[in-house]
């Protein structure tokens, strides 16, 4: 397993400051029990870049499948500074798996380019259940990189 790269070593201090920031997280309700520990964990993370509680909002969706759609309305609306697609698709035995896993990937990418607002793929595309609950600390990493990267397009 790779070594998880702590974002905060390598930024400056103003570029890991989230208080002028609206942060939105669009949340697979598919594998609950891993997707909503890793909203915990983004949001607490957020908070601890001095997000406010009350510029962070969290809008459910079925699965990850649905993410980029709502992704797209969620940049549309202009009341977000960056957006968080968290979800997990488990390789089963069947093509289900790469269908879901690259429109996913796709749509997201897709998404951020056309409204120019950063969505961070906060996606766990995984072989199996373990691996996946491995990575639910992948969040924290999500969380700091819409910071970042929200606050170096206000620098543009």
């Amino acid at each position: 397993m790779a070594e998880k790269v702590i974002l905060d070593n390598f930024f400056e201090n103003d570029l890991l400051d989230g208080s002028s920031l609206n942060i939105g997280l669009a949340v697979s309700v598919f594998n609950y029990e891993i997707t909503n520990k890793m909203y915990n964990l983004a949001y607490d993370s957020l908070v601890e870049h001095k997000v406010d509680k009350n510029n962070i909002k969290r809008v459910d969706v079925p699965g990850a499948f649905e993410l980029p759609l709502i992704c797209k309305k969620m940049a549309e609306s202009n009341k977000y500074d960056s957006i968080i697609a968290i979800g997990v698709v488990i390789k089963g035995d069947t093509d289900h798996y790469e269908f879901v896993a690259n429109n996913a990937s796709n749509g997201i990418a897709k998404s951020s380019l056309t409204t120019g607002i950063p969505i961070i793929f906060g996606i766990l595309t995984t072989d199996n259940y373990k691996q996946a609950t491995d990575r639910i600390i992948d969040a924290k990493y999500y969380a700091t990189s819409s910071i970042i990267v929200s606050n170096i397009i206000k620098k543009l």
